[in-house]
């Protein structure tokens, strides 16, 4: 079976889940082709299909800007009608969005000019911010999936009509790769925060704890429009942190071998946006790392407070500061925390099982639409 990956952008280095997932159904059996809106920060790659070949601007394509949709399919027809001779070239038999946003609607229009017919993947922001722009492309699309909870609850209540044709599929970990570390770290505390620098990730409340523990360091992993503010605001505080920019996986590993814990103090931003299931808590509990939170996204999909993490209330930093001196102090509870995390890991979210499980869901979306569903 022949299946297309439709990308906002690609590669993209803040979308490694993605980059996971179409390793892995490749390795189920399915042949993949891949397309793309544009290339990504590093660059495009020769056997990709891009609209454009300049490295994306911003993270990715998966929310453009709110234009009326009229204006955004008629910018995008030409590129259309090239993926649509695409398809066919390809003999392809499905084609997968792998965003609710721009690319489900640049899918739905391939498929009125007579293309494939098409799943979507939902996540995070496409799903908060684009999918309500694109009702029309989610109610027309064979199967739609999503990778977090709170995701499929809000799907369900913006398009009811799609039923069983909405499934719940979450990401999953290359468990070879993200062993669990030999030991606890004895140095600390160092609390390392991973993921876009942008202000719904919560890092600035992290500062604001991390100020109230003395001898606290911080690292943070990634890079975005909030750098400078947040060095800034260590700068004030007094606290020691490390901006260590985008990192590449084994980077990332390393910085979790010696953290104390793993602390994604999440907010939803005036805009509406919020995490998902952010991959790096995944990473994190599959390395044995302990986890703090907040609950403002979909991290009780593996975060249970007390059992696998901690979970915290978003913007406030003195109920951040409870929880991590209380880690500090138990290093026991450090202990049985990340032996829970990586057995949910290993129970849950094995990318061989996901994997497997996402190469059943396109194969059957292909059937069903050969079948007219």
């Amino acid at each position: 079976m022949r299946i297309g990956y439709l990308f906002g952008s690609y590669p993209n280095p803040s979308e490694t889940f993605l980059e996971r997932e179409l390793q892995a159904v490749r390795a189920a059996g399915l042949t993949i082709a891949v397309a793309a809106l544009q290339a990504g920060p590093d660059g495009p790659q020769d056997a990709v299909l891009y609209r454009q070949r300049r490295p994306a601007a911003s993270r990715s394509c998966a929310a453009a800007a709110p234009l009326p949709a009229a204006v955004r399919l008629a910018r995008n027809l030409p590129f259309a009608l090239r993926l649509l001779a695409w398809c066919q070239a390809q003999q392809l038999d499905l084609l997968h969005a792998t965003w609710a946003g721009l690319p489900a609607q640049v899918a739905w229009l391939v498929w009125r000019l007579g293309g494939p017919a098409y799943t979507v993947a939902g996540h995070a922001q496409d799903v908060w911010l684009e999918a309500p722009r694109c009702r029309g492309a989610l109610r027309a699309a064979v199967a739609v999936t999503v990778c977090n909870r709170a995701a499929e609850q809000a799907l369900r209540r913006l398009l009811p009509e799609l039923g069983r044709r909405l499934s719940y599929q979450p990401h999953g970990l290359p468990l070879a790769a993200w062993p669990c570390r030999p030991a606890q770290p004895l140095a600390g505390p160092h609390w390392l925060g991973v993921g876009r620098l942008v202000a719904k990730k919560g890092f600035d409340t992290l500062l604001q704890a991390a100020a109230r523990l003395p001898g606290s360091c911080v690292t943070l992993v990634g890079d975005g429009p909030e750098r400078s503010a947040l060095a800034a605001l260590a700068e004030r505080l007094g606290v020691a942190v490390r901006l260590l920019g985008r990192c590449t996986a084994p980077a990332v590993r390393a910085a979790l071998a010696v953290a104390t814990a793993l602390v994604l103090p999440s907010r939803r931003d005036p805009a509406g946006d919020r995490d998902g299931l952010a991959n790096v808590l995944l990473e994190a509990l599959a390395s044995g790392v302990p986890v703090v939170t907040s609950h403002a996204g979909s991290a009780q999909d593996a975060i249970k407070a007390g059992c696998t993490g901690v979970i915290v209330p978003p913007d406030d930093p003195a109920a951040l500061a409870v929880a991590l001196r209380s880690l500090w102090d138990a290093p026991e509870t450090r202990a049985r925390l990340a032996a829970a995390g990586r057995r949910l890991v290993e129970r849950r979210f094995d990318l061989a099982v996901t994997g497997a499980a996402q190469a059943a869901w396109l194969q059957a979306a292909a059937k069903g639409a050969r079948h007219g569903r």
